[in-house]
This record gives C-alpha cells, structure tokens and sequence, in this order.
C-alpha cells in the first residue's frame, strides 16, 4: 500500500483547499444569528456539495444538467485534482488547483463583504454601503 508522503500533489490538493471550505463556513456563519443557525445553512450548503460531486458515486451516468451544476462546486474540483494527483498526473492537478484558487479568492472577498461584529444585524446592508462607496 503506498504512503501518504509518496503522493505529495495530494497532500497539495488536500492542504490548499482547506481555505475554500473555511472561507465558505464563514460565509455560512455571517448569515446566521445563532449557532443552531449556522449547523442548519451549514447542512443546506454541504449536503448538495457533496451529492452534486463525485464523492460517494460516479456522475458519468447522470443527466448533463446534474454534471453541469456539479462543475460550479467547489467540491468536484477538489476530487478532480485528488484523482490526478493520486493516479500521478502531476499536471492534471493544475487546472483543478487554479479553480480551487479562483473559489478560495470569491469566497474570502465574501466573507469579508458579509461579515459584522453585530449579530443582530444582516450582512446584506453593508454590501449595499460598500457597493454605494464605489
């Protein structure tokens, strides 16, 4: 059985996504007033994430419109670039690590745009203020 440390674009892929799902948890997080809150949109987030990628079964027999809203989940690109690094095609990793970036930036510039100290109040508001700065 092969070790860990012999694959090391996996543990790349494994190690740089781990912002991605942070950055979106805190997304999750800034929309909810409590913590019974944040499980719940955690679930509602998570769950079609993890249906809608190939973590549990192989997408190769679904609908085209299931694989196409499976390419716009950060999740799929993170099990694209395990594939490839696991099968050793160094170079099949980099356009699934470039999406990966491309969702850890958005979902920072979101988080940071959502957050607020005050938890009664809604993120939303403070988009609309930033937005009428530009």
């Amino acid at each position: 059985m092969a070790k860990l440390a012999e694959h090391p674009t996996f543990v790349a892929a494994s190690g740089g996504s781990n912002t991605v799902f942070y950055s979106s948890g805190v997304i999750v997080s800034n929309f909810s007033q409590n913590e019974t809150q944040v499980a719940m949109f955690n679930n509602i987030v998570t769950l079609p994430m993890m249906f809608g990628s190939e973590v549990f079964y192989s997408m190769s027999n679904l609908p085209a419109w299931v694989r196409d809203v499976a390419h716009i989940l950060p999740l799929s690109y993170l099990i694209d670039g395990e594939h490839a690094a696991l099968a050793t095609h160094a170079l099949g990793i980099v356009i699934p690590m470039l999406a990966l970036l491309a969702f850890t930036i958005l979902f920072l510039m979101l988080a940071v745009l959502t957050f607020r100290w005050d938890p009664d109040a809604t993120p939303i508001p403070r988009l609309l203020r930033i937005r009428a700065v530009w």
